[in-house]
């Protein structure tokens, strides 16, 4: 089963410590922790400890822990990251129907869900989580073309 300490591992290996980009939308950020989500925190002082807390309460799914792919587990974290917990849950439940399911893709993930998951192989679950993750910063960039700048490092964390 998937553990929350595993995928932290990965999305800090992705995320960059500090940035203070003017194009980027979400202003100030540490670890991925970004002031636009954040305005009440130091964002500049803010520990990896205390980003691993928030990104525990605030973006991994406690059912993500009967995820029996750590790799479909982490991409989840990752992806909520950027787009949102119910977002990357959308686009998993997609690239689940992708693989033959049958769920509504409501951004919910229950016991359907999770069955659904982990009854597809791995391998197989991966390619089409990262190909709708891909299509969706695509999407992003052809609505706002100065969005382009970040298209490296959102499909570098889709393939990751």
């Amino acid at each position: 089963m998937a553990t929350v300490a595993l995928a932290l591992d990965v999305l800090f290996a992705l995320e960059g410590k500090h940035s203070d980009d003017p194009a980027d939308h979400g202003g100030l950020t540490n670890y991925g922790i970004s002031s636009r989500s954040y305005p009440d925190l130091d964002i500049a002082n803010l520990t990896k400890d205390e980003d691993s807390a928030i990104y525990e309460r605030d973006y991994w799914q406690p059912r993500w822990d009967q995820i029996e792919s750590q790799a479909v587990a982490t991409k989840l974290l990752v992806m909520s990251v950027n787009m949102g917990r119910q977002g990357a849950i959308v686009l998993l439940q997609q690239a689940v129907n992708d693989c033959g399911g049958h769920l509504t893709e409501d951004g919910l993930c229950g016991p359907n869900t999770l069955a659904a998951v982990n009854a597809i192989p791995e391998d197989r679950l991966m390619l089409e989580l990262r190909a709708r993750g891909i299509l969706h910063y695509v999407t992003i960039i052809l609505r706002d073309a100065t969005q382009m700048v970040w298209a490296h490092g959102w499909i570098r964390r889709q393939l990751a």
